[in-house]
């Protein structure tokens, strides 16, 4: 009704048993990837997000080649609740809410599409306090 579900956990691990999330933080969970697919992926250093490929289907696990390694491993080994498929979207229309990449931190950001161009989109972010203040 007001963009938030509840959600029951299967483990709640000493947590509460259910939570209130908003629509925007879910994501579907995909157990099985191919070589080829475009994902993000968590770097179990540093615990942030970056696009990689996957490479190999290790039966369980997979093996992605980091877009930018940034000076440390090329490659990696993510379980698949660390990894999320990039959707290639190109029809999005003034009003819709997306998650935009700011080409500053490389970090994404929820955002209110405002007008698309031949090469792109203008965006305005949800929350310009946590967010850059330009695309």
């Amino acid at each position: 009704q007001n963009g938030t579900v509840q959600i029951r956990w299967d483990d709640p691990d000493g947590w509460p048993v259910s939570s209130i999330c908003d629509l925007e933080d879910l994501r579907v969970l995909r157990l099985s990837y191919k070589p080829g697919d475009l994902v993000v992926a968590l770097f179990e250093e540093d615990y942030e997000w970056y696009n990689a490929t996957v490479v190999q289907d290790k039966g369980g696990s997979f093996v992605v080649l980091w877009d930018d390694p940034d000076g440390g491993p090329e490659l990696a080994v993510c379980l698949p609740e660390h990894l999320r498929m990039v959707e290639v979207v190109d029809d999005y229309k003034p009003g819709d809410l997306v998650e935009a990449m700011c080409d500053e931190d490389q970090t994404w950001y929820t955002a209110v599409v405002q007008e698309r161009f031949d090469c792109g989109y203008v965006v305005l972010w949800d929350d310009p306090g946590d967010s850059p203040t330009s695309v």
